[in-house]
């Protein structure tokens, strides 16, 4: 940078000095002339104390060239200052490509590697003499080179951004799990000439899904088991406290009863919970059959196994007969209203018409169902509690439960691709919502 200045100086010096030069010169040009070809005068009197007009005229001749030399002087000045900054923003979008977290390549049309950072040459294990002269397909390869995936390819065939997971294989041999990114790599034309590639390096990431997924594999099965384990001594305290219940009761007094009763209905609230756990676990850990079922006849066999609740509380059932048919596992989407339907029984309440409402909306991409009850309402600040493991925001002797119904619902929704959410109001009822994908990778 200071060399630059100096050599700048040195420019601009060499500049006003020519143009102080050439004045002289030109004054002693003009004085000479006149002396030797029009015989004015002597050669002193001529540079010295020249007459009026001609004094006027050199001057004029003076002055345009000294203007011209700072002009001259002011252009190289300018054209300094704009090289400095292209070169401070070379050097620092230089800086930025180098210390880029993610590898980063620019390829062009023939495979060939134009440039590369440093991160990329750590991710490759390969130092930058390595890669001199290399195409890309010999250097971090993958399994999309020489094929019909190969980020260039594509770009060339009319692509304008490409993103996906792959494994491109270091110069050791490990494989290095990474997000590739491609996109078009065009000159000051807007011509293309190659493609940008992006590597992020996700291995950390991958290692902790993996961690996760064995810790989530392996609290199902201990869910699983306990689960298991548990059922067994709670049929034998149903079994026992309901043989009390029938053959020594008439022996018990009123405080005896009412302790027989607790141990029924705490065995009851047990065995509930000890199944919806079970459901969550299935829910998680076995794999979903996406298959086209109608909607209408899950929730009529729905609607059917719960009539007996239904008919207690002398609820109205509102569905229409057009309900459509959807891409869905057909036992978790037929548990997903069964909770739903259950949750606005619980939640009813005492109006003085109960209803329950089922509906669809046919969105552009989803299907969107809501179940709709006039009970008593749901506060909006628990509007996301109430689908987390075993949050209940009611505990009168209506709304007992295992606080799982809608945990489960949510997460096989989100199986599905879809999402679950509620409005409501307290006092006002509450519809939940959900939607699912009219199609389905499976």
């Amino acid at each position: 940078m200071k060399n630059s200045k100096n050599e700048i100086t040195r420019q601009t010096r060499r500049i006003i000095w020519s143009g102080i030069c050439l004045a002289v010169f030109w004054w002693f040009f003009e004085s000479a002339t006149h002396v030797f070809i029009f015989h004015q005068g002597n050669l002193m009197t001529q540079v010295l104390s020249p007459r009026v007009h001609e004094l006027w005229m050199r001057m004029v001749v003076v002055v345009l060239l000294m203007g011209f030399a700072f002009y001259a002087r002011g252009v190289v000045i300018q054209r300094y200052k704009a090289g400095e900054k292209i070169r401070r923003a070379h050097a620092e979008l230089n800086q930025i490509f180098n210390t880029a977290a993610d590898g980063m390549r620019i390829i062009d049309k023939n495979f060939n590697m134009l440039r590369i950072n440093q991160t990329f040459l750590k991710m490759s294990g390969l130092s930058e003499k390595e890669t001199q002269g290399k195409k890309c397909f010999q250097v971090f390869p993958g399994p999309d080179c020489h094929t019909s995936e190969c980020p260039l390819s594509r770009i060339m065939a009319g692509e304008k951004r490409i993103e996906h997971d792959i494994e491109k294989t270091r110069k050791d041999g490990r494989k290095i799990p990474c997000i590739l990114t491609a996109m078009p790599f065009k000159n000051t034309q807007g011509e293309l000439i190659g493609i940008v590639e992006d590597f992020k390096d996700i291995t950390t990431r991958k290692l902790a899904e993996q961690a996760l997924r064995k810790t989530n594999n392996e609290l199902n099965d201990f869910v699983r088991i306990v689960s298991h384990d548990l059922k067994t001594p709670i049929f034998i305290i149903q079994g026992f406290s309901s043989k009390l219940q029938k053959k020594y009761s008439d022996r018990l007094d009123d405080k005896g009863r009412e302790y027989i009763d607790r141990i029924i209905e705490s065995a009851q609230r047990m065995d509930l919970l000890v199944t919806d756990l079970l459901a969550l676990s299935r829910s998680e850990h076995l794999k979903y059959s996406f298959k086209n079922v109608s909607s209408y006849e899950v929730l009529d066999k729905v609607i059917s196994s719960l009539g007996d609740r239904i008919r207690e509380k002398r609820i109205e059932i509102i569905m229409p007969r057009d309900l459509p048919e959807i891409c869905a596992d057909r036992p978790r989407i037929y548990r997903v209203f069964e909770n739903l339907i259950v949750n606005a029984i619980k939640y009813m309440g005492h109006p003085r018409h109960p209803r329950i409402e089922i509906g669809y909306e046919d969105l552009e991409n989803f299907h969107r169902f809501f179940v709709r009850d006039n009970g008593i309402g749901i506060d909006p600040k628990h509007h996301r509690e109430i689908f987390k493991m075993f949050k209940r925001v009611n505990d009168s002797p209506e709304s007992k439960g295992s606080g799982l119904g809608l945990t489960i619902v949510e997460k096989v929704i989100l199986a599905h691709g879809g999402k679950v959410w509620v409005e409501s109001e307290k006092g006002k009822g509450a519809t939940f919502y959900f939607t699912l994908p009219k199609e389905i990778n499976r």
